[in-house]
């Protein structure tokens, strides 16, 4: 249905580029026989994951926080070279730095036909094919993490720490602490979770701060062994990365992971065929 008549609007204002959107009025697409509210507001929340807005119109941030997500489609630009996923990423409302998603490469297999043989023929370099991560801000509620996949906040949560937020965290006492704990056993509830920091363990203790009568080498101490404690007595595995650019790929493989995996269990089980009975045992 979007397809169609998206093609349709392409071919009405000669659109090949992505960027060619930000001078056609919303009120023009309207004007198209056949287009509705429903295909603008879809090609709007298309753009603002790519951070382009339609000429005049409200900004890809608005976009982004109000319009719910429909499904993706692949022909927005005659050169596209974004990848969309089939699910949507919930990113809690109260997260402070956001990952945007927007610099994951997709690897050859998730790479659709077309576009995996213009990077083969050399007509697109294979850097430039991203994944189009559809996101939606919502709140996840406490003690819930920070990023989840849509129909699966229940299932599946990753809690995104900075350094900073980890120092503050793991070397808190009373209700910081206690509030911690309460996300963790909550997580651990969870069929999948993880803490994902930005930062290696390595980096995490040697630049461990001195909080008033404990020395940097005493937080180091509490710092190392109060996540193995606690990676111990709620299971849930602390992911330490190398900056943040491997943490937010670390987060989006961990979540898509899930949602395949999902899907698998879900065709497996629509193709169960229900054994036969043979009449003569009843």
């Amino acid at each position: 249905m979007f397809d169609k008549a998206i093609e349709k609007i392409k071919l009405h204002f000669g659109i090949s580029k992505i960027n060619d959107w930000s001078d056609i009025l919303p009120s023009w697409i309207l004007d198209v026989d056949g287009v509705g509210p429903s295909t603008l507001d879809h090609i709007r929340i298309y753009l603002a994951l790519r951070g382009v807005t339609l000429r005049n119109d409200k900004t890809p941030e608005h976009w982004k926080e109000h319009l719910e997500q429909t499904r993706i489609g692949h022909v927005m630009a005659e050169f596209e070279t974004h990848v969309p996923t089939p699910f949507v990423i919930i990113i809690d409302r109260m997260e402070q730095q956001p990952f945007s998603f927007d610099q994951i490469t997709p690897d050859v297999f998730e790479t659709p036909g077309d576009l995996r043989r213009k990077v083969i023929a050399g007509e697109i370099k294979k850097s430039d094919v991203k994944f189009l991560v559809q996101r939606k801000y919502k709140s996840l509620g406490a003690a819930n993490g920070d990023y989840s996949v849509e129909g699966f906040e229940n299932e599946i949560s990753v809690e995104r720490k900075s350094m900073a937020d980890a120092h503050g965290t793991i070397l808190s006492y009373g209700d910081r602490q206690r509030r911690f704990e309460t996300e963790l056993e909550n997580l651990s509830t969870k069929k999948s979770a993880a803490i994902v920091v930005e930062c290696s363990i390595g980096d995490l203790l040697m630049n461990a701060p001195s909080y008033g009568r404990k020395s940097q080498n005493e937080n180091r101490k509490i710092l190392h062994r109060r996540i193995i404690a606690w990676q111990q007595d709620f299971r849930i595995p602390w992911l330490f990365c190398d900056g943040r650019p491997l943490a937010e790929v670390t987060t989006f493989r961990i979540l898509q992971r899930f949602y395949r995996k999902s899907q698998e269990v879900k065709k497996r089980k629509t193709n169960v065929r229900p054994a036969s009975v043979d009449v003569g045992d009843l």
